[in-house]
């Protein structure tokens, strides 16, 4: 509570009320207690005002400074994404040779030949029968009957694999049929091939490179891709 002093000035019968740094000068019909309580009022809320100044121009200074730090956080950010972008843009292309694994080095004749149990048409059945242990298949589906369509997931270490492939009157379908376990081997590793086989490094990689190729309008054979074997 400040303090005031209230002087009354005998010459021109006035009175005037000090705080300390100020002077009110009255007159004689004013209330002066009416004006001192007023007075501590204006004091209470001027004093609260300078606080809340104080402590904005405060927050003002750490929200610069938070906001230098988001800046910086934002660069950071920009540059993360930008080597993602590099890694896997969303028209991200399949690794390419020679960068490829070498899939001979992953399916092979199986030491215990068991009893040979494909047909024509049966090429994911030979996928399974060849594949080492270091292949993973995920999902493989095939569309038609005596005509149609395969297609297959696998990892391979961190690699990811899509593999499609047609059967119906053609000779790989009659090979793989008729064939026997040794010839029926150099028939799978065959449509194996870059052009039959897509190497990513990630679901995430996959995803975007089917996604980009839907949308194109230029012919691709991946364009009917099932998307949902990728899981």
């Amino acid at each position: 509570m400040i303090k005031y002093k209230v002087i009354y000035n005998c010459a021109n019968d006035t009175y005037s009320i000090h705080d300390g740094n100020n002077i009110y000068h009255l007159n004689n019909e004013q209330d002066i207690s009416q004006i001192i309580v007023t007075l501590n009022n204006y004091s209470s809320i001027k004093k609260k005002y300078d606080n809340s100044f104080e402590r904005i121009k405060q927050l003002n200074e750490i929200l610069i400074k938070k906001n230098a730090k988001i800046h910086k956080l934002e660069k950071k950010l920009n540059k993360c994404e930008d080597r993602l972008n590099g890694l896997f843009p969303i028209n991200a292309e399949p690794i390419k040779s020679p960068y490829r694994l070498n899939l001979r080095d992953y399916f092979s004749i199986p030491s215990m030949q068991t009893e040979k149990y494909w047909g024509v048409g049966d090429i994911l059945k030979a996928l399974h029968y060849y594949c080492n242990d270091d292949v993973n298949i995920m999902g493989s589906e095939c569309v038609g009957d005596y005509q149609g369509y395969y297609y297959a997931v696998f990892k391979i270490n961190d690699y990811l694999f899509l593999w499609r492939g047609d059967f119906g009157s053609c000779d790989v379908c009659d090979m793989i049929g008729g064939t026997d376990i040794e010839d029926g081997y150099e028939v799978l590793i065959n449509t194996l091939s870059e052009g039959n086989t897509l190497q990513f490094y990630n679901k995430v990689h996959a995803m975007n490179y089917l996604i980009t190729v839907e949308n194109s309008n230029r012919y691709n054979s991946w364009k009917n891709f099932p998307k949902g074997l990728l899981g």
